[in-house]
């Protein structure tokens, strides 16, 4: 975590935070050493086999180009200019505290261990946390639209464990394959607006899989024992109880049609 304050003669105290990580650069193949420097990126695919509709967006100079450049190094830069404008002036209503965190697109570790470290600057400086801004890159059908979202959604990520029995792969129906009773989880549960709230006239995002395998750890012959996955619930209102017992119920209904089907 990158942390910094700017104190004035007050508690109240606005937060400025974003997260500095991004996803994997794996997709970019060969071109993956130089996935965050915008300008190279840019001159490589433009010399690259790719669409016309790719080049036109390259010459256009209307787009940008780079892993993270808009998630999240806009949000850095913006915020750090922020916090050096707010420095420069000797006066000031609130404080403002600048906060950075890392594993936002995994396990969100950074934001979790900042909850610890906002009690004890809290505690230290005398703040009182009255706002806090999370900068993050925004989609507008122009230019001149600009979207700001008010609050926040809370997030679950339920762990699905299949047990099988196992068989020969010669005779599959002596068996149970637990990546064909996962499967018929996954299929139940994805995108279903069961796990989707509404408040306000807001809805939740779907329910999507982020995660599915077997759990074998070599090649053999037999069908699969146990299969796992994981998925993202994002909610507004429900309570994580009100949740579970909804999946529980959608995973017991992709059971009996399995069972039902073979």
């Amino acid at each position: 975590m990158n942390w910094a304050l700017v104190k004035r003669h007050c508690a109240d105290t606005v937060i400025l935070f974003h997260h500095h990580d991004t996803v994997d650069i794996e997709d970019f193949g060969n071109l993956k050493e130089i996935a965050f420097d915008n300008m190279a990126l840019k001159k490589a695919l433009a010399s690259s086999a790719l669409g016309q509709d790719v080049l036109e967006d390259i010459i256009s100079n209307e787009w940008q180009f780079g892993r993270g450049s808009c998630d999240m190094k806009a949000a850095l830069a913006l915020q750090l200019g922020v916090v050096a404008e707010y420095a420069s002036k000797a006066e000031g209503k609130v404080n403002l505290l600048y906060l950075s965190v890392g594993d936002e697109e995994s396990y969100s570790q950074g934001m979790r261990a900042a909850v610890g470290l906002l009690s004890d600057l809290k505690k230290k400086f005398h703040l009182n946390y009255i706002l806090a801004i999370d900068s993050e890159p925004f989609e507008s059908n122009s230019a001149q639209e600009k979207v700001l979202h008010v609050g926040t959604v809370r997030k679950m990520m339920p762990v699905v464990v299949t047990q099988g029995i196992l068989s020969h792969m010669k005779e599959p129906l002596k068996g149970i394959n637990a990546v064909s009773l996962l499967a018929k989880v996954v299929e139940n549960i994805d995108l279903n607006p069961l796990l989707s709230d509404l408040i306000d006239g807001e809805r939740a995002p779907l329910p999507s899989w982020s995660y599915m395998r077997d759990l074998k750890e070599n090649y053999d012959v037999s069908t699969v024992l146990r299969a796992a996955g994981y998925f993202n619930v994002l909610y507004l209102d429900k309570s994580p109880k009100e949740l579970m017992m909804t999946i529980q119920h959608l995973c017991q209904e992709a059971v009996d049609e399995f069972y039902e089907r073979y």
